[in-house]
């Protein structure tokens, strides 16, 4: 179960690396939460496919000091994984995963985004402690099924329960996610969007 949990955090999470002279990018939108917002991914591994869709199924309202939450709800096959995202001018947040709520919020990417930039967030969730170290790369031409994208990669890199994870994630302006690899102990895992549909910024 552990491991489990563990694996299908780590292939939700975000990241890679850019070099250090470059410039911080204008304001970006790199995981837009606006409610409806949905994505359909093709994941591969080891020559199979699997569908998957994730959309933000529900938004609460901002209060005083405290960001929208947004749930955002991942259907792979039988499976439903949900978390608890939120963004500011300052960074992307991951707060909870399946309902167990990380002890602080971990900061996936980082703005203004720069190349080269680099971080490490402690993830306590439950009783399972580990270190992510993030780095983000210049953006690139990334192409997949839904079209070519300018895209802002960010690496995760972590150890936990003797496996190494690494997570690269190719992230567009005002699309999200359009490409992830995550390589889990060895096992490597291939994520692309097929389909993006936005949602409704004023629900």
């Amino acid at each position: 179960m552990r491991l489990q949990l563990l694996s299908g955090f780590a292939v939700l999470l975000c990241a890679w690396s850019v070099r250090a002279e470059d410039k911080p990018e204008a304001k970006l939108d790199l995981f837009p939460l606006a409610k409806g917002m949905k994505w359909e991914y093709e994941i591969s591994e080891a020559g199979k496919t699997k569908d998957i869709e994730q959309e933000v199924t529900k938004v609460t309202a901002a209060k005083k000091g405290v960001r929208a939450i947004a749930t955002l709800t991942t259907k792979i096959e039988a499976q439903t994984i949900t978390e608890d995202m939120s963004t500011d001018e300052k960074a992307i947040y991951r707060h909870a995963f399946n309902g167990m709520a990380l002890e602080a919020p971990l900061a996936i990417v980082k703005y203004p985004f720069k190349a080269g930039s680099e971080w490490k967030e402690a993830i306590k969730i439950n009783k399972e402690e580990a270190e992510a170290k993030f780095t983000t790369f210049k953006s690139e031409e990334v192409k997949v099924a839904a079209g070519k994208y300018t895209a802002y990669p960010v690496l995760m890199e972590m150890d936990t329960m003797g496996q190494k994870i690494s997570s690269k994630n190719w992230y567009a302006d005002g699309v999200g996610m359009v490409k992830q690899e995550v390589d889990f102990g060895g096992r490597k895992i291939i994520m692309e969007l097929k389909k993006f549909t936005k949602g409704k910024k004023d629900d």
